[in-house]
């Protein structure tokens, strides 16, 4: 697992000569998103700004932790993905000029059998939307 933190510091909330605060700051907000299941998002400053983002990176190598792309299906608005044994979906619910993704355990012909909890996006190997 690796962890990417990149943010700018040429704003208004690093001004002066001890920065320490402000990263503090920062470095506190991302611990208390990671303590709750984020793995990756905005880096914003203590006056609101966007001022980066960081990223947790997963393993890779068990191909247990990761969903493996594996192939789209265009007809039914699908992207598909393993897990360890078991195939998921990605499907496109939503109606006629709206998007709403639903992610679904399938069977093994690759019919969706029931939805399941949208996993974050660093938990994709490669992130393909129907």
């Amino acid at each position: 697992m690796s962890v990417e933190i990149n943010f700018d510091t040429e704003n208004a909330a690093f001004e002066g000569e001890d920065m320490k605060p402000e990263i503090r700051w920062i470095l506190g907000e991302l611990a208390a998103q990671i303590m709750n299941g984020k793995l990756h998002g905005t880096i914003r400053d203590s006056n609101g700004n966007a001022v980066g983002a960081w990223l947790v990176k997963l393993p890779k190598s068990d191909g247990c932790t990761v969903y493996k792309f594996m192939r789209t299906d265009d007809g039914y608005c699908r992207s598909y993905y393993r897990r360890r044994a078991a195939i998921y979906c990605l499907q496109d619910e939503g109606g006629y000029g709206r998007r709403r993704l639903e992610f679904y355990r399938c069977t093994a012909d690759g019919e969706p059998s029931y939805p399941v909890e949208m996993p974050d996006a660093a938990e994709f190997d490669e992130y393909v939307e129907p």
